[in-house]
């Protein structure tokens, strides 16, 4: 595994990891990169939404293609050329494992974060049962 790892960062620049039932983040769900700080000098991103990993992964593509074109994101700014369908989407900064990474907030199709899984991706601070609150 540490290889194809490795290989994907030389041949990619970066690499996603996704991690299901994972008590320390919200929803359970830790989807994160690997690589962009080294690569492209730009802090790593995280999903904290129990997405399908293709959904996922398809985000994060399109994130690293405008990081890769030079565009830095920044955490408490709303974009909104990123996704389709006109969602904006902003980010958080977090550190998950003694790492400063990009978390992306995604909305529900309403653009809000009001539901329980939209919400919680907002959360920080581990409680007592490891989830965030």
């Amino acid at each position: 595994m540490r290889n194809k790892h490795n290989e994907y960062l030389e041949k990619y620049g970066w690499v996603a990891h996704y991690v299901i039932d994972d008590p320390a983040h919200p929803n359970g769900v830790n989807y994160h990169t690997h690589g962009l700080a080294e690569h492209y000098h730009h802090l790593d991103l995280q999903i904290c939404l129990p997405l399908r990993q293709q959904h996922a992964h398809a985000i994060f593509e399109a994130a690293i293609e405008r990081i890769k074109e030079g565009f830095v994101f920044r955490a408490g700014q709303l974009y909104d050329n990123i996704l389709a369908g006109g969602f904006a989407i902003s980010f958080l900064e977090v550190e998950t494992d003694g790492v400063a990474r990009l978390r992306i907030l995604l909305p529900d199709e309403n653009g809000r974060y009001e539901s329980p899984a939209y919400k919680e991706q907002l959360e920080t601070v581990p409680n007592s049962r490891g989830k965030a609150n």
